[in-house]
This record gives structure tokens, C-alpha cells and sequence, in this order.
């Protein structure tokens, strides 16, 4: 491979990493933007994802809402019914969990523009939640347990159940709110 090339022009924000791409070291960590033959990708994929990671956040993957990633989800099994590999009753089945699945996420992004919250993707809605289940009569346990979030502290660790009713009370609070 032939040396590094220059930067476009003094300010650009990348540099040329010696594997081929456009890159930036972001909160101590290098994040790759693009090959060198496209600069002009790079940084706009760089402009793109910047404020979440100077954010300490992951970026959204190309598939933001869920319109787009069971879209992307059903292009694939089209394929998948083009070859052969998939009946034409299996993509229907595909299908109908696809609009039920369309339908209800069309009723939050309804309850979003209503409450006048603007960003639809998941880390939004996980944040609502756990900013609204934080006010409910539960333990912030059962909480952890709905979010998923995993701690190690003595609490946890010595926690031999969270009960139903406890989830339940926090699910119905976030849903009344």
C-alpha cells in the first residue's frame, strides 16, 4: 500500500489511519469513517455520528425506526423466497408478525408526537421508561430487571427474586403515564 495520503485541506477532522480508512480518536477510543479513496463519505459519515459519540453514545444503526428495519428484515427474506429457501406461506407469516409488529410501534410513534417527544429510536423510548418507572412504588430492582440492566452490588446479588406483581406495578405505571 503506497504512504498515507493528506489531508484534504487543513481543517478536516480525520486523519489517515494506516489501514486504509479516514479516522478519529473520540473519547479515547478510534472510530473508523471511511476508505481513503472517499473523503468526502468519510466525512460526512463522521458528521453523522459525531455528537453521539463525543456523547459517550453509540450512533443509531442504519435502520433508525422500525418501519425501516422490517423493511430491511422482509428484503432479506424476499431473497430468501426467491431462491427457494423460504415457502411462500412462511413469507406470509412473515408478513402478518411484520404489520402486527408495524401497528403497534405506529401507536407509540402516535404517543410520541402527542407527548411531543421527537426522537422515535429505541434508546429514547428504554430512557422514557426508566425515567417514568423511576417515579412508580417499585423497587429500582424491578426496574433494572425490565431494562435489563445486570449489577453486581450485594443488593443483587444476594436478591433471590424480583415477583411478578412488582414488574407488573412497574409496567402499569409507565403505561398509565
Amino acid at each position: 500500500m503506497a504512504g498515507k495520503p493528506s489531508k484534504p485541506y487543513a481543517s478536516y477532522p480525520l486523519y489517515a489511519h494506516a489501514g486504509g480508512v479516514w479516522a478519529k480518536k473520540i473519547l479515547g477510543k478510534v472510530h473508523y469513517f471511511g476508505p481513503w479513496s472517499d473523503p468526502q463519505g468519510a466525512l460526512e459519515s463522521y458528521l453523522e455520528k459525531r455528537d453521539y459519540l463525543h456523547g459517550g453514545l453509540e450512533p443509531p444503526t442504519i435502520a433508525e425506526s422500525v418501519g425501516e428495519l422490517i423493511e430491511s428484515f422482509l428484503d432479506h427474506k424476499r431473497a430468501h423466497l426467491a431462491t427457494g429457501d423460504i415457502t411462500r406461506v412462511t413469507f406470509r407469516e412473515y408478513e402478518t408478525t411484520c404489520d402486527v409488529i408495524r401497528a403497534h410501534f405506529g401507536k407509540f410513534a402516535a404517543l410520541c408526537d402527542t407527548c411531543e417527544v421527537t426522537k422515535h429510536g429505541f434508546y429514547s423510548l428504554r430512557r422514557t421508561f426508566e425515567t417514568i418507572a423511576t417515579t412508580a412504588s417499585v423497587s429500582q430492582a424491578a426496574i433494572d430487571h425490565i431494562m435489563g440492566h445486570a449489577r453486581n452490588d450485594m443488593a443483587s446479588v444476594y436478591r433471590q427474586q424480583i415477583f411478578d406483581q412488582q414488574l407488573k406495578e412497574c409496567a402499569d405505571h409507565v403505561r398509565a403515564w
